[in-house]
């Protein structure tokens, strides 16, 4: 078709000329495929008409339908929403509403001054921040266009009145795709929309969009998922069209050095040139967004420039920048939005928070503070400025240490080229289906059989096995309560007789109270002291060493303590000369082999003769950073011999300040390689001398100290150590894993078995932790529990990359990746990172037995034996305390209140006459 805008109505075509003249290339291809109702998967960079390009044919249909209706019958709208839209980001979905009420007013002028008087398209936001008035309302008058996430799509689907407004979905919009499908919140998604089929009419079209995502067809086949057919027993895929229109948008992205020599920095500290640069990156530009990879930078450096052109201005109170993260209030965040926006402010330091196509405005400069941890994230940042799709995106890299000059030239170099990471799907998460199953039994029995190929319908499931399908149900139906029963008492019952699953009471309050996929990290409520005005959260390591009188910053201020409460604490405004900064602890990113073995090629590359001074890399960054590159590179080869690059590995054989010895592996593997690696070869030296080996590990080396000095031919042999064997030990070893305790403990929330919260108040993080000890303790030998199962299987395929490791020792047994073994007189610059990291795990590590499971403190078998003489714990225990404790299940104690607990009771009991019923 010569002009798409011929399908559409001529008011809608009129409107679209005047505003926007021609339609861009995502428009021209999206909108005859999604009018002929295909499933349609849009990539296309920031400004090219994404948003339009998914929205304007439903609009199209809407209007048509508002004029073929009376007013009223369209306004009361009785069948419901008919285009849900999704987005990973709340703060998107108000930038979206915005973004069409504006078009949808001015298409209503249009169709007035054509003498038409169309009644209005409703839009409405439903996410977590929507008050409770606006939501009722929503259900009783339902929106023509219902904007939200993930988390409160599965809200409505789980309240037998939300499931009601999507009766007449005829449009489903997925935006920023990439962001939700390479981790759980995806998954959850996934399953939301397959119980979402169900309810619909007809089945509706399915449109994703995105910027950055690779492979094409595996994001298409996750939006698409599959649908069964009763008749023949076959699931087939929904299938979708693919539109790669991206074409890359030109990027002027280079690497800046904030200090001329990285030998000689003032106080040991790279920060003051850090905030010199960025100064004056700010002043010379209109708008700046800086991106940092961390919560506590973006308040630190926000706060660094602030004190700066204080100085400068010699005016108190006076800002240049403002910081933007997901623990600030969602006022908090839209405040510096509409500032950066409306240009009364010109600087903005943020977070991933910023990340994706939240409206801005117009972005001058983009700076990222350290190397991203993804190229993906570095064009996606980067593409935030020139929003325009004929401009060109302006980016700069600041390195933050020694070592992250390699990375950071590496990265820009791969985003300039647009050489993302592949996307990759998480399959068969168990937590995620028991929470599920629970959140749609609550609300519709089901057939055990039709909700299984209800479930495979999901990509995630697709290849989900009906044993670890029953599995889940039965614990959930509670075959492990006489095991533990405090938490695993049943969620769901389980017809075995008539292969039915029927709700139990407080399933969907349960299901409503704890559902989503993000982990509970404990923060607390910062809120005013003179009101209930909450200015953001932090986290609970944070609090419980605060005081109150003690003054932190947050959000450009600083905040008095005046109460800490079991829930939030209670700040005032006050000006100090010297605050505490906030800290958040956040999960380390794993940076994958594809990734980390582009630095480690850069480093060969940039080694070779005269290379360094050449064109090409002067492009890429400026003439401090490729000097001190090469000084970097120099001295790491005069201490070890050679450079650790993509083809070479270096062990550096040490010993520490006192006299132990130490085995630094210089693997340029990743993180997500090196962690099993690391885990692998503390086992196989724990099995030959006995002694436990502690070791920290990052995507550049992995650190070991060991009881003795081993000799060149076992560390080589160890790494030579065939992947069979390192794969048994990881699978052996990996339960005792720090990560594993952190990873059972989210399953074990998601799945609904320890839930975050109650009606009346959230369980503190603390004791979440002791639950998900307790459980692991009384689970761990029973291997088909599905959240051994879910949570090992999230480390070894989620966290960990088997496959990769499988590679790169199929390369050293090749020889294709040489050994170098060397005894330096020091340790080498590259070592720097994992020498603090060790330091700083030693100082900071809780104690704990050795071997003992995840989070147990030690042995508590001899507690019986200790306790017998109890008159040694005479008054240990108050009466008053054994009063409250009695009163307290004495509440809890069980009452039959209906057939359901009858059957529960005799369920668990047998027989009963009525003797002991009563």
């Amino acid at each position: 078709m010569d002009d798409p805008l011929e399908l559409f109505h001529p008011v809608i075509a009129e409107w679209f000329r005047e505003r926007f003249g021609s339609a861009s290339p995502p428009q021209r291809e999206g909108w005859p495929r999604i009018a002929s109702g295909r499933h349609t998967l849009i990539l296309a960079p920031t400004g090219s008409g994404k948003t339009l390009a998914a929205f304007l044919w439903s609009i199209d249909e809407l209007l048509r339908k508002a004029l073929r209706s009376d007013s009223g019958e369209f306004d009361r709208n009785p069948a419901g929403v008919h285009t849900l839209y999704i987005s990973p980001l709340k703060a998107l979905n108000y930038d979206i509403e915005q973004n069409l009420l504006h078009p949808l007013r001015e298409i209503r002028r249009r169709a007035q001054k054509s003498g038409l008087e169309p009644p209005g398209i409703r839009v409405a936001v439903r996410t977590g921040d929507t008050p409770g008035s606006v939501r009722q309302a929503m259900v009783r008058r339902p929106p023509h266009i219902l904007i939200t996430t993930p988390e409160s799509l599965y809200l409505l689907l789980t309240s037998p009145r939300g499931r009601e407004l999507f009766r007449s979905v005829r449009y489903i919009i997925v935006d920023e795709i990439h962001a939700l499908s390479a981790n759980k919140r995806g998954v959850h998604l996934s399953l939301s929309l397959e119980r979402l089929m169900p309810l619909c009419g007809a089945e509706p079209v399915r449109i994703g969009l995105s910027a950055t995502q690779r492979p094409l067809e595996r994001i298409a086949a996750f939006l698409g998922g599959r649908r069964y057919d009763a008749a023949s027993g076959d699931f087939r895929p929904r299938p979708v069209e693919v539109l790669d229109v991206g074409g890359r948008k030109e990027m002027d992205l280079r690497v800046v050095s904030p200090v001329k020599d990285w030998k000689e920095l003032p106080d040991s500290s790279a920060w003051l040139g850090v905030t010199n640069t960025l100064y004056r990156m700010i002043l010379s530009h209109r708008s700046t967004l800086i991106f940092v990879n961390m919560r506590a930078q973006a308040e630190k450096i926000a706060r660094l420039l602030n004190e700066k052109h204080r100085r400068e201005t010699g005016e108190e109170d006076v800002e240049i920048a403002l910081a933007h993260h997901g623990s600030l209030s969602r006022e908090a965040r839209r405040r510096t939005e509409q500032l950066l926006k409306s240009g009364k402010i010109p600087a903005v330091v943020a977070t991933g928070s910023l990340e994706l196509g939240i409206d801005i405005g117009s972005i001058e400069l983009v700076v990222q503070v350290e190397s991203p941890r993804s190229v993906s994230a570095a064009v996606q940042r980067v593409g935030r400025s020139g929003h325009l799709l004929s401009a060109t995106s302006k980016g700069r890299i600041i390195p933050l240490y020694r070592s992250d000059l390699d990375d950071a030239l590496a990265l820009a170099e791969a985003a300039a080229a647009g050489q993302i990471e592949e996307t990759s799907v998480p399959e068969n998460c168990l937590d995620l289906l028991a929470q599920q199953i629970v959140a749609e039994i609550s609300v519709q029995e089901w057939p055990r059989r039709e909700l299984f190929n209800l479930v495979r319908q999901s990509y995630p499931y697709r290849r989900l096995p009906e044993s670890a399908f029953n599995g889940v149900l039965e614990m959930l139906a509670g075959r492990y309560e006489g095991t533990f029963s405090r938490f695993l008492q049943p969620r769901l019952t389980w017809d075995r007789v008539n292969d039915r699953l029927l709700a139990r009471r407080g399933s969907r309050m349960l299901a409503v109270l704890n559902g989503g996929t993000i982990p509970d990290r404990g923060y607390y409520g910062i809120y005013l002291a003179d009101g209930n005005v909450k200015l953001g959260e932090i986290e609970e390591e944070f609090v419980f060493e605060s005081r109150v009188g003690d003054v932190f910053f947050l959000g450009s201020n600083e905040w008095r303590i005046q109460e800490i409460t079991p829930d939030r604490i209670v700040v005032a405004p006050t000006r100090a000369a010297r605050p505490r900064p906030p800290f958040w602890k956040g999960d380390l990113l794993f940076r994958d082999l594809e990734t980390q073995s582009r630095v480690a090629a850069l480093r060969r590359r940039f080694q070779s003769a005269g290379e360094h001074t050449s064109g090409y890399w002067r492009a890429l960054a400026d003439e401090p950073t490729l000097r001190n590159l090469k000084d970097f590179l120099q001295e790491q080869r005069e201490i070890t011999r050679a450079v650790p690059d993509d083809r070479t590995i270096v062990a550096e054989m040490l010993v520490d300040r006192n006299g132990e010895p130490l085995v630094l592996l210089h693997t340029s593997f990743g993180a997500r390689i090196n962690a099993p690696l690391a885990l692998a070869l503390a086992a196989l030296w724990r099995e030959k001398t006995g002694a436990e080996i502690s070791y920290v590990y990052d995507d550049d080396a992995i650190l070991l100290r060991v009881p003795e000095s081993p000799g060149e031919g076992e560390v080589r042999g160890a790494l030579l150590t065939p992947f069979e064997k390192l794969r048994e030990l990881v699978l052996r070893h990996v339960q005792e894993t720090p990560i594993f305790a952190v990873r059972f403990r989210y399953c074990a929330a998601r799945a609904l078995i320890l839930p975050r919260s109650t009606l009346r108040k959230r369980i503190p993080l603390w004791l979440q932790r002791l639950r998900a000890a307790d459980l692991f303790r009384f689970v761990r030998d029973n291997p088909e529990f599905p959240l051994l199962l879910e949570a090992t299987r999230e480390v070894l395929e989620d966290v960990f990359d088997l496959p990769g490791l499988e590679k790169v020792c199929n390369e050293m047994a090749a020889r294709t990746r040489r050994i170098l073994l060397v005894q330096p007189p020091r340790p080498s610059p590259m070592s720097a990172p994992l020498f603090f990291r060790l330091e700083s795990e030693t100082i900071y590590e809780k104690d704990k037995t050795p071997g003992s499971p995840p989070g147990e403190a030690g042995d508590l078998d001899l507690l019986p034996e200790i306790l017998q003489d109890r008159r040694s714990f005479a008054g240990a225990i108050s009466p008053g305390v054994v009063r409250e404790r009695e009163n307290e299940l004495r509440e809890h104690a069980t009452t039959l209140r209906n057939a359901e607990d009858l059957f529960a009771l005799l369920e668990a009991f047998g027989p009963l006459n009525e003797i002991e019923l009563d």
